[in-house]
């Protein structure tokens, strides 16, 4: 089978996000397009489950991996692991790729236990009216008022549309919702191309709205929207709604110049959700956005020279928030390279005007060590010189966004032969 340069390209970035690429080819009628999102396919191959990789240790007060999510190797030497598929950061930096193994058979988590003990307790209250159960009115009562639990499941919420109206006109969602959308979307940010500094992103997301490193309403109500869409069983309800408080943030956050690095980041997640829906032109436009204003924050010129650059951001607090700025960038960059692929539509970014580093892990950020020693971008890559492919300190991150930059330059060149073939002929 013969694929040309636009076929090749959704083919590759069909790969790239595990998603389905004859979804481009399917659209709404205009008088629902607006209105209604698109039916998202049995066929879709979501991430399987809501296994959590990671769980907070209450004695330690500190996050850390669900037992059983490290790779085998990094288990028998009893060392960290990020649990970074298809290889965890350990193996990669060691050479140790092929004995990096996970176990194919998840165990249950903390998550799926509490889902299953909710089910037991409504079945308990359903049944507490059968004469052959006897449940005292006050445990009846305690179970009815009891508060969905941190990190559980919202099936209470699925199943009772009519209890949003408890909470959807206020700017805050409830704290248990809110923990639970967080930490599925910290689960699935690495199928997503998303890195950051998942301590300081937990730690922002539960400031008071008035403290000044707080995340903007754009930005929460973004990731609230792309972790239903990664539960469609429970939380896909409530995509549209998050859309639409998503949308009326970023309208006032441009209105009043408001944490502009957070409207970046939202613009781009809303441009995924959108790409992940198949409606190609609202994806476009918002990873456009995104990407004119990141070149007026300056986030496509971040080097050892440079490191704040002046534009319409102010200078990083530390290294962790420009280690966060840096992978924001690159985040953008894979989405709308990839988006371009997908869709048919121009990318927003030129490699000609791409200066920033490349990603490293995000623990060098917390040491301070932002370069590594020797700085190198996407200008360095496309050289002649095979040293700069791939080094040896390149993360999952990194190597996803050179393979993107491979992918995106094989499709132009397919195209650009095609057309010469047509041409000539």
């Amino acid at each position: 089978m013969c694929l040309n340069g636009d076929e090749y390209g959704a083919r590759a970035f069909a790969g790239i996000y595990n998603c389905d690429p004859t979804l481009k080819s399917q659209h709404q009628p205009k008088s629902t397009q607006k209105l209604l999102l698109p039916t998202i396919p049995k066929s879709w191959p979501f991430m399987s489950g809501p296994f959590e990789l990671e769980q907070y240790d209450e004695t330690a007060h500190r996050w850390i991996l669900q037992r059983g999510a490290a790779c085998s190797r990094c288990r028998s030497k009893k060392q960290k692991c990020d649990a970074q598929r298809p290889v965890c950061g350990r193996c990669n930096r060691v050479g140790a790729g092929a004995d990096c193994v996970y176990d194919s058979t998840p165990r249950h988590s903390r998550l799926q236990a509490l889902r299953r003990r909710l089910r037991d307790l409504e079945n308990q209250i359903q049944a507490s009216a059968m004469p052959s159960l006897d449940i005292p009115a006050r445990m009846v009562k305690l179970l009815v008022n009891e508060p969905i639990p941190p990190r559980a499941p919202l099936l209470s919420l699925d199943r009772n549309p009519a209890l949003l109206e408890c909470w959807w006109e206020e700017d805050e969602i409830p704290l248990p919702m809110k923990q639970c959308l967080l930490a599925l979307f910290i689960q699935h940010r690495r199928p997503m191309g998303l890195e950051f500094n998942v301590s300081r992103l937990r730690e922002q997301a539960f400031l008071p709205s008035d403290h000044s490193s707080a995340l903007h309403p754009a930005f929460l109500n973004a990731i609230y929207m792309l972790a239903c869409h990664f539960d469609p069983e429970h939380l896909s309800i409530y995509e549209l709604a998050f859309l639409k408080r998503t949308l009326k943030s970023l309208h006032k956050a441009l209105e009043t110049v408001d944490r502009l690095l957070d409207f970046v980041r939202a613009s781009v997640l809303t441009g995924l959700f959108y790409y992940y829906k198949g409606r190609w032109p609202e994806g476009h436009l918002h990873t456009s956005a995104a990407a004119r204003f990141a070149i007026g924050c300056g986030l496509h010129k971040i080097t050892p020279q440079n490191p704040s650059v002046s534009g319409l951001l102010n200078p990083p607090k530390d290294s962790i928030e420009l280690g966060d700025r840096i992978h924001t960038f690159w985040f953008l960059f894979i989405v709308d390279r990839g988006g371009s692929l997908w869709s048919g539509f121009p990318p927003s970014l030129t490699d000609e005007e791409i200066e920033t580093a490349w990603p490293r892990p995000t623990e060098d950020y917390e040491k301070g060590d932002i370069w590594g020693g020797k700085y190198a971008s996407i200008h360095c890559f496309l050289t002649d010189d095979p040293r700069t492919i791939c080094q040896p300190s390149d993360t999952i991150f990194c190597q996803r966004v050179k393979g993107v930059v491979l992918i995106e330059r094989a499709a132009r060149f397919m195209k650009q032969s095609t057309h010469g073939k047509h041409r000539s002929s």
